[in-house]
Formats: structure tokens, C-alpha cells, sequence
């Protein structure tokens, strides 16, 4: 409508021959149509891809049967022995913070150990826990972020201190350490707290 009303005003002005009807500039709308179709299908498919994209691939919340699981597969596949301790130590302290998570409802799988072992402490989080909890996450950041070298027994017994950790994870009732059958020492396990 505008080109139209301008082209009649240059044609008024003499300065333009009047053109035939079905030469009158019209603006391309099955262009812009398409155009804006097109963004507004990309804009859909970058939006539900950064909506779909998991922060981590460990994060989804799993059972302490889960938690077990894997790390029975660490032992019986052989990732100590085969030198693979980033991947061990990651497993080992995703599988503590989840069941710290779901046992001591602790705020969020993304702090620090520090920040967890002071959230633990807040939720009434026993000792039998902590102590143990903080010895295996202490040495998984060195391992992770320091590049640290543990050696290979020192590695095992946190794997044994973590599986002790998942599996009274699993008891609803009682501090850790006080099930049925439990007394209280950890077999092969690094002792670093009182038995």
C-alpha cells in the first residue's frame, strides 16, 4: 500500500510513467513469510536443545541398588587395576553425594565437599557417616582435580568405605552403622575413623 501510494505520487510528479497494473512493485510476503517460519523453527529446535541437555550425565537421582550396582561393576571390570581412577573416583563420589541426597536430604548434588560435609552437619548427619563420607570425597577430588596418584589398595578400600556407605545408605530406620549384622568395622576398608 505505501509503494503504491509513492508511485502515485512520482507518477503524479511527472517523473515516473505510469506502469501497467500487474507490474506494481508488491512486497515479497510469501518471502518474509517463509523467512519468519524458518527462526521461528530454529528458535524451537536451540531452545528445546538447551532445555534437554542434562547438566551432568551422572545427576539423575538413582537408588542405592543403582549406586551398588555400579560399583560392583568397577570391582568385577577391573577399572582399578586398569589404572582408570578418574573414572573410579567419579563414580565412587556421585554414588556418595546421591545417597548423602537422598538419606540426609542435603540441598543440592553441586557443592563442594566441603559445602556437603557442613550440610550434612546441619541435617543431623551422624558421625559414622561424615567421617567415612568425607575421607572417600577427599580423596576423589584429589584424584579428579589435583591429578593425584592413589595407590592401588588405598583406592580399593575407599571403593570397599563407598560401597559400606551405599549400602547403609539403603536402611531407612537407625544411624548408619547400627543395622542388623552391622559391627561397625569395614572389612579391607581404609581405617580412618574409629571402629
Amino acid at each position: 500500500m505505501v509503494w503504491a501510494a509513492l508511485l502515485a505520487l512520482a507518477a503524479g510528479s511527472g517523473a515516473l510513467k505510469p506502469l501497467k497494473p500487474d507490474v506494481v512493485p508488491r512486497i515479497p510476503w510469501l518471502a518474509i513469510t517463509g523467512l519468519v517460519l524458518i527462526g521461528l523453527a530454529l528458535a524451537t529446535v536451540l531452545g528445546r536443545r538447551k532445555r534437554g541437555r542434562p547438566s551432568r550425565p551422572s545427576s539423575a537421582i538413582r537408588t542405592p541398588q543403582a549406586w551398588r550396582s555400579r560399583i560392583e561393576r568397577i570391582r568385577h571390570e577391573g577399572w582399578i587395576d586398569k589404572g582408570e581412577q578418574v573414572k573410579v573416583c567419579e563414580t565412587l563420589s556421585d554414588a556418595v553425594r546421591h545417597v548423602a541426597l537422598s538419606r540426609f536430604n542435603v540441598g543440592s548434588l553441586r557443592l563442594t565437599t566441603a559445602e556437603l560435609l557442613l550440610e550434612l552437619e546441619a541435617h543431623g548427619a551422624p558421625a559414622s557417616f561424615c567421617d567415612p563420607a568425607q575421607d572417600v570425597l577427599s580423596a576423589c577430588d584429589l584424584v579428579k582435580f589435583a591429578g593425584v596418584r592413589l595407590d592401588v589398595t588405598e583406592l580399593k578400600g575407599y571403593l570397599e568405605t563407598a560401597l559400606i556407605l551405599v549400602e547403609n545408605g539403603e536402611m531407612e530406620e537407625g544411624p548408619i552403622g547400627s543395622g542388623p549384622g552391622a559391627s561397625g568395622v569395614i572389612e579391607g576398608a581404609v581405617p580412618r575413623w574409629p571402629a
